[in-house]
């Protein structure tokens, strides 16, 4: 596997209009908070998502990070045969659009495993709904 060590400590930030996500697309990819998964601290924290999967994502291991921010769903897989699994991550302050969850939006041919991770719907932004008041959605959204 290719290793991206993020530094403890470190924030990845992206400007209020940068919405592009980071895209995965190559298989066997680790991003990791410090060397092994043991740092602390790391957070992506962007505007619009933060990471987006293509079909050759396959053997991806996101660990240790908390992602922050997203206004258009955290994790995006549009493509399909994808396959993700995060490590104790978490995810605070995260939003969407329309009925798409704020921690992942998944179509029904790609695989996530979700290890000690935290993905509370209550940690993300309530969603607004005009006719009810603000309301909390689902934090993951699967489609066909």
């Amino acid at each position: 596997s290719v290793p991206f060590v993020i530094c403890s400590h470190t924030t990845l930030t992206g400007g209020w209009r940068d919405t592009a996500p980071i895209f995965i697309n190559a298989p066997d990819i680790v991003i990791e908070c410090g060397q092994g998964g043991t740092g602390k601290g790391c957070i992506v924290d962007r505007g619009g998502s933060h990471m987006s999967f293509g079909p050759y994502a396959r053997g991806i291991v996101i660990r240790g990070i908390t992602f922050r921010g997203a206004r258009t769903t955290s994790q995006v897989f549009y493509y399909d045969d994808a396959e993700v699994t995060f490590e104790d991550c978490s995810w605070e302050a995260n939003g969407s659009i329309g009925r798409t969850g704020a921690v992942v939006d998944i179509n029904s041919v790609s695989t996530v495993y979700f290890n000690r991770c935290d993905a509370s719907e209550a940690k993300q932004i309530p969603r607004q709904n005009t006719k009810f008041g603000g309301s909390f959605g689902s934090s993951i959204s699967i489609r066909k």
